[in-house]
């Protein structure tokens, strides 16, 4: 670095990386490393070296839930800042490859790999679970609309349905998506999901709101909720190969986890 001004000043060199390698989406640019430099003199030149260990390339991996170093290639630019263009080289990591999602095993709701105006919030036994982004994590929205994605998932070709652990105070559709095709839809809330009430003994006005405040007064539970699915529209597909699956949500809908069964 040289300082081309005309008064003795410092600098701070900071190291960034930056790389389009793995499944999961990453910040254009990262921090890893940074050095100051004193009192350099107007036209001196100094040569600034960093160590920076491999560790600081780690991003978290949702399927293994560790932080890995991803195998492939890493741009590192040296700069005042992060939006000077600074220098920049590449260099090739030998790191971690990615894995597969066996959705045949739970996947937690947070460990998506793109998600839409969504929210994490408090799940049951120590999950985070994901409803639509509102006021608050109390009040989920009755107009509410969120997905996730979930990618680079093996899909078991004999699956019936999705179970998925969900909450819902009031009706709410989930949609399920493989590779952007639909393959399954179910409409819900968990009060009655989980207990069915009997049926109005006469269909006057007043036996049906005397059964309606009964059904609202059952307690709201969480619920294995199952959604059939029709993979005949997914004909011809390689079930080994990485696919996606997406899940919209539309209502007060929150879930924590779910698994194809």
């Amino acid at each position: 670095m040289t300082n081309t001004g005309v008064y003795a000043s410092d600098e701070v060199v900071q190291i960034y990386a930056s790389t389009r390698t793995g499944q999961s989406k990453k910040p254009r640019k990262r921090l890893i490393g940074f050095d100051r430099v004193r009192e350099i003199a107007p036209g001196e030149t100094r040569l600034v070296k960093l160590l920076i260990p491999i560790r600081e390339l780690a991003f978290y991996d949702v399927v293994r839930e560790a932080l890995v170093v991803e195998e492939g290639n890493y741009e590192i630019t040296a700069a005042p800042s992060s939006e000077d263009p600074g220098a920049t080289t590449t260099i090739r990591v030998e790191g971690e490859k990615p894995l597969l999602r066996e959705l045949s095993k739970r996947t937690k709701a947070d460990h998506y790999d793109e998600a839409w105006n969504h929210q994490i919030v408090e799940g049951t036994y120590g999950h985070s679970a994901l409803m639509a982004e509102g006021p608050n994590a109390y009040e989920p929205k009755m107009d509410g609309r969120f997905s996730a994605s979930y990618v680079n998932c093996i899909i078991p070709e004999n699956a019936q349905f999705l179970r998925i652990h969900g909450i819902a105070h009031e009706e709410s559709s989930v949609k399920l998506f493989v590779d952007g095709v639909a393959v399954g839809e179910i409409t819900l809330n968990t009060r009655d999901y989980n207990k069915y009430a009997s049926p109005a003994r006469n269909h006057m006005p007043r036996a049906q709101e005397d059964e309606l405040k009964r059904k609202q007064s059952f307690p709201l539970l969480w619920a294995d909720v199952h959604v059939p699915l029709d993979f005949a529209k997914l004909e011809g597909v390689s079930w080994e190969s990485g696919h996606e699956l997406r899940v919209e949500v539309r209502g007060p809908f929150k879930y924590d986890w779910f698994q194809l069964k």
